[in-house]
């Protein structure tokens, strides 16, 4: 059959489509459609092969009309029979499992631009497209282009309601389409009849966070007063002040009023809420009268509302916003586990869908250039895909070709030339409105520009504000903001019951020259505003005190100029703020004046001392050798003493003015200097490192190493360069192996010994430079046990016991080596449990238990000292629970974790002792399900988790953080089936698999084959109650075939006791009896393996 002529006909496959006549052709078949059938298969066809969700199918071929998506799977399987098609060897419609549905035919149309359009409705009621007004509900007919983000915030929505807290924080940046999202597209599916997908919405409204005079909880209230269950109003608009005081210290009232009226409104089903959006989130950063506890509370109301089961709340923010948002605690703790939706930015074919379908709906069309055959559509389709965030000029220029067509609705290349194009479009009608305004009213537009145009006070961001119409000084202000109101560039509203104003959208302040130049001209001052607003609420919040007022510099003085502007931006207690600010100033000018004219008389007098000159010289040298003794002491004894109370953060900001100081003509070439400044620069790395950044400490220790390095060249025979060399290799070895890099930990270490080495043999009396070569064979016992060369391991740490041992015979009393040799023992201990000599480890703890009391001096404990003797507590619970000896491991664990909770509690900002903290609470909370308390457990193991997300999310790279997460998820997950929950315990183990950290191309260390073995029998034994034998032993027979290699001669009870359970559990309890013996010869006796073995005797 001939198609010539009929532009809107399909291929699909080997069928020719007609959407049109609701027909399928075939040679000389010919099938009739029905029209929802035609419909479902033009959407599907238009896709491009992109998996499409039945939610999406039905929101953009049902509109979301019925329950379930029983009709998808039936419209579906009534197209493959008109196709002949199988859905077990598909041809044209194959069914992607738990995704959706594909198209797998070759698809072809005739005129590329009816790609994705359904049958159209029409649109009558004028432009189809909305400049730069967000589209709302009137206007979802038009809204295309988003049915994808539409699904999925739907989606992210309903698995917020399902897990108890139907929140989500909607972000992405300006510009980007998130009001249109929620008001056009999530908005109208949930406040259907059917609802969505088992959620609907029965009342909705929406208010913006920064509302002009309102706080945030009363412009709560007033939008809560907008919900109308079945017409009634679920709160009335008088009881707006009440309602904001019961958001705040009622809330139980609230809910409850909400859920009555759900009940009795209404017929009530599961899913029923009210929808709750708030809008401009960030403005409870960038407003100067919302304080931060104002912040955190109307957070935990959004989260008592979202936690009801009566409320959903969607809030927008833009994403430039979303760091310092998250800087708020209640906020990240409500968006955790899912609540965080980023939009999109819309594909090529989205956008395509966005400029064609509104002007089809419209009965618009698009001219076509007679010399170059490309219509104008492909134009705007190239120019919007070409520039990122281009949303809100791509629908201002085609509101502006609406309003420029020809009769017959043609869009015409003429009126894009005219208007600039896409870039042009805005910056061209902007600039068209101010050359209409008189003289007057162009003055006054600076003075509106003013109120319109925030800037934040510690970034360059901008953002608009709404202002009032009586906050308006004049009549030409008033002209002006009426002019550009008429011209779409302003939109008037209503804020607060007040008539206000603001920018239509926030692309005007970036795409208009005149606007973006002003603001840059006069950011500064606009800053500087912002932060005087800031500091007048402090000041007014803290009581009017002398200290909080402004001090003398360039803040004052542009405080000075916008209080005596024309048009002063600021209110009546910010100029009472500045005014009190200068007049302290001038009092404490006339100090310094009569300050400074004693210290001219004192000046005069003494230059008329014959020998000024040269007391000044002697002077001037006597201060640098002073300067030298104060900065050796600051960066020695004062480091060590620091040191010793964990806070070595105390001297950041000292070290740093150290580094200024020596880079002042100080960088002689001599020894001395450069050591001085060498060892400045390590210890900025250190403190860089306490804080977990990685890379500013290793730019650090570079640096020094780098000039150390030119120097001993020069000096070989100077002792304190090998001394200073070898502590920087310790430090680069120690970043390397926080990045999980263990060979280049192996190599600064090698570098570590060699520098070591080197000093002790041109000191070799100094007991220093011994200590030093017993830290370095500590590192590399360290790493010889990380990567299994356990007999390596223990001849180092051997060596470094020796030496340290061999100090303490002559410094009997050196505390600090007592310390440092217990740190050694537990190294030493460790390498001996993984040869299977658990008694011996014991012992061997007890020891450094010992060391660390021997390690104390006189008077209150340091900071170090209780860090060392928690960490011997935790040593030893960890062994004798090894052992079985659960009561005094339990009371160890109890003194170590009480003790790391008051280390944290006084500096919380040092990740090893947090780090440290996690892993005790996790070994505690074991210990508790062994010793059959579950419910201990539980809250020990999830506050270790609380502790570990808290590390991850100031540094996600650290390794060994997301190892004990893992672990941490994976004793949950026994718990949790132990107690009969299978479902949450199959989830808990999920996320410990997502938390092992990628090995990437590196070899498995014993530790990851431990890990894996471990994840893999939670996983079998959560598949067995399951009732999925298969996935069960695919689980355990991995663990056998990762471990069989390594256990022939092992007898490291970590390797043994897996590889145990999991043989037992396939059934094959005499292939493991050899290692069972080998454990029981070692003492192993680690309660919940004891448990384990009771279980499976008894099965049996």
């Amino acid at each position: 059959m001939s198609v010539k002529g009929d532009a809107a006909f399909f291929s699909f496959g080997d069928w020719i489509a007609r959407p049109a006549q609701r027909s399928l052709e075939r040679g000389k078949e010919r099938v009739v459609l029905e029209p929802k059938l035609m419909d479902v298969l033009t959407y599907l066809a238009g896709t491009g092969g992109a998996v499409v969700s039945a939610e999406q199918l039905l929101i953009d071929c049902w509109h979301g009309t019925f329950y379930g998506d029983n009709p998808v799977h039936k419209t579906i399987a009534l197209l493959r029979k008109a196709l002949k098609d199988d859905a077990r060897t598909p041809r044209y419609i194959s069914t992607v499992r738990k995704r959706g549905y594909q198209v797998i035919a070759e698809v072809a149309f005739a005129d590329e631009r009816l790609r994705g359009s359904p049958s159209m409705h029409t649109w009558t009621e004028g432009s189809p497209f909305r400049g730069l007004l967000p589209f709302d509900a009137q206007h979802a007919k038009l809204f295309f282009g988003r049915a994808r983000a539409t699904s999925e915030l739907l989606a992210a929505l309903r698995a917020q309601w399902n897990g108890g807290c139907a929140f989500v924080l909607v972000t992405g940046p300006s510009g980007s389409g998130k009001s249109s999202l929620v008001h056009a597209g999530v908005i109208p599916s949930l406040l259907r009849e059917a609802g969505s997908g088992g959620i609907r919405a029965v009342a909705s409204t929406s208010f913006a966070a920064r509302s002009q005079g309102l706080s945030p909880h009363e412009a709560l209230a007033a939008a809560m007063t907008r919900w109308e269950v079945s017409g009634r109003p679920i709160f009335l608009d008088v009881e707006r002040k009440a309602l904001a005081l019961a958001l705040r210290e009622d809330m139980s009232s609230v809910l409850d009023r909400i859920a009555y009226s759900l009940h009795h409104g209404t017929q009530k089903r599961d899913g029923d809420a009210v929808l709750l959006v708030v809008e401009t989130l960030e403005a409870l950063l960038t407003s100067p009268e919302v304080t931060s506890p104002e912040s955190s509370a109307f957070i935990q109301a959004l989260a008592e509302l979202a936690k009801s089961g009566h409320v959903m709340v969607l809030a927008l923010c833009r994403n430039d916003f979303y760091p310092r948002l998250m800087e708020i605690p209640e906020l990240l703790a409500l968006k955790r586990g899912g609540g965080l939706y980023d939009v999109p930015m819309p594909t090529e074919g989205e956008i395509a869908q966005m400029i064609r379908l509104p002007a089809l709906a419209a009965g618009l069309s698009f001219e076509r250039d007679a010399v170059t055959e490309r219509q104008l559509d492909d134009a705007l389709l190239e120019s919007a895909c070409r520039r990122p965030g281009a949303l809100p000029l791509l629908q201002y220029t085609l509101q502006a070709l609406y309003e420029l067509r020809k009769a017959n609705g043609l869009l015409t290349f003429t009126a894009y030339q005219e208007l600039g194009g896409l870039e042009g479009a805005l910056a061209r009608q902007a600039e068209s409105a101010f050359t209409r305004l008189d003289v007057s009213a162009v003055d006054a537009f600076t003075s509106v520009l003013q109120r319109l145009v925030a800037v934040s006070s510690d970034s360059d961001e901008v953002t608009a504000c709404t202002v009032r119409w009586s906050d308006l000084a004049d009549q030409a202000q008033r002209q002006v903001v009426q002019h550009l109101v008429n011209m779409h560039l302003l939109v008037s509203l209503l804020a607060g019951e007040e008539p206000c104003f603001t920018v239509a959208h926030e692309a005007l302040l970036r795409h208009w020259p005149r606007v973006a130049d002003w603001v840059e001209s006069h950011r500064t001052m606009l800053r500087s505003r912002a932060r005087i607003a800031e500091m007048a609420r402090r000041w007014l919040n803290e009581g009017r005190r002398q200290e909080h007022l402004l001090p003398r510099g360039l803040l004052l003085a542009d405080a000075r100029a916008l209080y005596h502007s024309v048009s002063p931006p600021l209110i009546g207690e910010q100029r009472l703020f500045v005014r009190r600010s200068l007049r302290g100033a001038r009092i404490r000018t006339m100090l310094l004046v009569a300050t400074c004219t004693v210290i001219g008389t004192l000046a005069a007098l003494s230059s008329l001392a014959t020998i000024a000159a040269r007391r000044a010289e002697t002077s001037a040298e006597q201060r640098r050798a002073d300067t030298e003794d104060l900065l050796d002491f600051m960066l020695g004894d004062m480091h060590e003493r620091l040191d010793a109370l964990g806070r070595l953060d105390l001297l950041d900001a000292v070290t740093e003015r150290a580094m200024v100081v020596l880079s002042h003509g100080w960088q002689t070439g001599e020894p001395d200097d450069v050591l001085r400044q060498a060892r400045a620069l390590r210890e900025v790395g250190e403190i860089r490192f306490t804080r977990g950044d990685l890379e500013s400490a290793q730019k650090a220790f570079g640096s020094a190493d780098a000039s150390l390095h030119l120097l001993s060249a020069h000096y070989p025979r100077i002792p304190a360069i090998y001394a200073e060399l070898g502590k920087l290799d310790f430090w680069r070895g120690q970043v390397a192996a926080r990045r999980n890099h263990p060979d280049e930990a192996y190599v600064a270490w090698m570098a570590y010994l060699a520098d070591a080495e080197q000093r002790a043999a041109l000191e070799p009396a100094a007991s220093d430079a011994w200590l030093e070569l017993s830290y370095a064979n500590n590192c590399l016992g360290t790493h010889a046990l990380q990567v299994d060369r356990l007999d390596e391991a223990v001849t180092r740490f051997n060596q470094s016991v020796a030496l340290k041992k061999r100090i303490l015979s002559i410094h009997a009393t050196d505390h600090k080596v007592s310390l440092e040799l217990a740190d050694t023992l537990s190294w030493l201990a460790l390498a001996e449990q993984q040869q299977g000599n658990l008694r011996l480890t014991l012992a061997t703890l007890k020891a450094e238990r010992q060391a660390v009391l021997a390690g104390r001096e006189t008077g209150p404990p340091t900071n170090l000292w209780r860090y060392r003797n928690a960490l011997a507590d935790l040593h030893v619970a960890k062994a004798e629970a090894d052992l079985g000896f659960a009561a005094q491991a339990a009371m160890d664990y109890s003194d170590a974790t009480a003790s790391f909770s008051e280390l944290v509690d006084e500096i919380p900002d040092n990740q090893s002792w947090q780090r440290d903290l996690a892993y005790a609470l996790l070994q505690q909370g074991w210990l508790a399900y062994g010793m059959n308390n579950p419910r201990l457990a539980l809250r020990k193991l999830s506050e270790a988790e609380d502790i570990l997300r808290r590390l991850l999310a100031v540094d996600p790279k650290v390794a060994d953080w997301h190892i004990l997460l893992a672990l941490d998820h994976n004793y949950q997950s026994v718990v949790l089936l132990g107690q009969g929950q299978t479902t949450k315990a199959s989830r808990l183990i999920a996320a410990a698999w997502k938390d092992m950290p990628a090995q990437g191309n590196a070899k498995a260390t014993v530790s990851a084959h431990v890990m894996g073995a471990i994840l893999d029998v939670t996983s079998s034994e959560t598949a067995a109650a399951s009732g999925d034998r298969v996935a069960m032993s695919a689980y355990l027979s991995d663990v056998i075939k990762n471990l069989e290699p390594r256990i022939l001669t092992s007898y490291d009870p970590r390797l043994l006791d897996p590889y145990v359970r999991a043989s037992i559990l396939m059934g094959h309890r005499n292939d493991a009896s050899v290692y069972l013996q080998r454990l029981n010869h070692s003492g192993y006796q680690l309660p919940m393996f004891e448990s384990y073995l009771i279980t499976s005797q008894s099965r049996h």
